[in-house]
Order: C-alpha cells, then structure tokens, then sequence
C-alpha cells in the first residue's frame, strides 16, 4: 500500500486528515507514529482487517489491548490565569510526542474550542457539545472532533453548559457524570486533558471525580495565587475523602510571569514557600502577546511557534505526565 493509499485508510477508519506527508515522516523516524495509529494497524493486521504491505517501519505498534487513559485537570477557580492556554498546549505536547489525546473543554466559555478553531455555536445547535453529552444522553463518540490535523481529539464545549450547574444540583449522582462517560471511551486514549471553569460548581468537581492529576496554573499575582489553597487544601482534600482518593497535584504552574516586577517575584517565592514541600512547581511561564495570538489564528501556539517565550515550562508539565504514566504502565505490568 502506498503512503497516500494508507493516509485514506486511516482517514476513514479515524475520522483524521492525515495526509502522504504525515505518512512519510511517521516512515522515515521524523516524526514519531501517533499510538492510536499503531494500535490500529496492530487490532487490524491481527483480525487480518488491515490494510498489507504497509511502509517501512509501519507495522507492529504493541499488543492493542486496551488501557486506562491518565487524565488531567487544569483548574484554578480564578479566571484569566491561562488555565486555556496550558491545557491546549498540553495535549498539542503530549500528542505530539506520540500519546493519543483527548482534550475536554468543560468551560462554557469555550475557550478551548475556539482556540482549536471549531465552532462552537455550529456544535451546540447540533447538540454535540459536552453539555448534551452530560445531560441530554448523548453519545460521547458523536461529539469527539478531530483537532489540529488529526493529531488529537476535542469534546468541545459551548455557552449551554453555563445551565449544567444549576441542572446537575438536583441529582444526588451527578457528580460522577463525566466519569460514567469517559468509561464508554477510556481506552481510546493515553491521555485526558480537561479544562476547567473558573469556579468550583459541579462541572469542575466532576473533572476532578475522575482525574488521576491536577494541574493548578496561577498566575504571579497576589489575588490569583490566593485562590490555591482553597483549592487544594479544601476541595481536593474532600475530593479525595468522598469521592475520588487517588487524585493527586501534578504540579504548580506560574503563568504570566514579569521577573522584572517585584510583585511577580514576591508572589512566586510565596508559592515556593508554601508549597514547594507539597508538589512540585514547575519553571513559571512569561507573559508573552504571542499565546493570544496562537489562539485567534485557531492553533496552539507551540505548533505554530515552538521557540513561544514558556515552551520549556509546559514541555516540564508534558515530560512529568508523561513519566508518571509510565510509572504507572510498569507498576501494573510488574503486578
């Protein structure tokens, strides 16, 4: 099969827009082979469904059983502390280096979504938003879109799920709503990436019933950073009491970040004081005018400038995940 006969194949069975020069770079090492493409190949050959004589060093890819997806939520009650902006570049990094993603925008804002250049309004008056996945039964498969050239997926969002708080406040059960979806889909992903609204309601705890990890960007501003210990020492601490045990702070990550404001640096000291024995805090993130700018062109911002001022901090939040799952890969293989 040549590379653009193989590029269609996966199209159709990925819903992807791969193309013959994907291909090409997946064949000769310069790019690295997505999993979900592997796994595929692997099912396919083995049930003999798939398609033969594949490229050079296509074939192969595991055994395709399937596992549990590591999931993250990026949350911070407060607004405006780049919660977006880190959960987008987070599943660009973690797809690119191989992982199959799913980002999940559970900020009516829709933020992500937009970011990513999907419509949202086209989205919710086909009722294929997060929102009708979790209150009007539909499918969690039939609102998944394909993102940034087929390299990750994205359940998007819309301004309806500003209703989901006050809907889901009458049903003793609906904080676990999220997690019973995901279990339909679990095993389609590495990763789970989930963004959440800048608030503690009921679509924020449901991201964090069903999370491995949390992530807390803050931004180094004395107000953003007193919204963390509510966070962590109060919400997540019941969390883990009632619901969800296993939860754990990835990390700290300072954003918008003047090192030559005494303000900035003050309150990145503070965080360092009062948490640095607790969790890890990762390399602050600069300001810089060119994430916005990532966002209004539709793409993240590491895809279209991968040198952008804070690339390294959220490659550390990227590599730390990814050392943490296969942590837990080789715990289970041991057990």
């Amino acid at each position: 099969m040549g590379q653009q006969e193989l590029a269609d194949w996966l199209n159709g069975q990925l819903s992807r827009r791969y193309d013959r020069n994907r291909v090409s770079r997946w064949e000769n090492g310069s790019e690295r082979i997505p999993q979900i493409v592997a796994q595929l190949i692997s099912v396919s050959d083995k049930m003999n469904a798939g398609p033969k004589g594949l490229p050079g060093g296509m074939a192969g890819g595991g055994s395709g059983a399937p596992r549990t997806a590591t999931k993250v939520s990026v949350a911070n009650q407060k607004g405006g502390v780049g919660k977006t902006t880190t959960a987008v570049n987070l599943a660009f990094l973690l797809a690119k280096a191989g992982m199959r993603v799913l980002l999940i925008d559970a900020d009516a804002q829709a933020n992500a979504t937009m970011h990513l250049g999907v419509d949202a309004y086209a989205l919710d008056r086909d009722g294929a938003t997060l929102y009708h996945v979790l209150l009007k039964d539909r499918p969690i498969e039939k609102a998944i879109v394909a993102v940034c050239g087929g390299l990750f997926d994205l359940l998007p969002s819309s301004l309806t799920l500003s209703q989901a708080d006050g809907e889901m406040a009458g049903d003793p059960n609906s904080n676990l709503a999220l997690r019973e979806k995901l279990g339909d889909i679990d095993a389609a992903y590495d990763a789970i990436v989930m963004d959440c609204p800048p608030n503690l309601g009921q679509v924020t705890i449901n991201a964090l019933n069903c999370s491995d990890y949390v992530l807390v960007p803050v931004q180094t501003e004395p107000m953003a950073a007193l919204g963390v210990p509510m966070l962590i020492d109060n919400t997540l601490t019941k969390v883990r009491r009632r619901v969800n045990p296993g939860v754990e702070v990835l990390g700290i990550l300072p954003t918008m970040y003047a090192e030559r404001h005494s303000m900035d640096r003050l309150t990145l000291a503070q965080l360092h004081e009062l948490y640095g024995a607790k969790t890890r805090i990762f390399s602050p993130v600069p300001s810089s005018t060119q994430y916005p700018q990532g966002s209004a062109a539709g793409r993240p911002t590491l895809e279209a400038i991968p040198t952008a001022p804070g690339a390294q901090s959220y490659q550390e939040v990227a590599d730390a995940l990814i050392a943490l799952r296969a942590k837990r890969e080789e715990a289970a293989h041991v057990q």
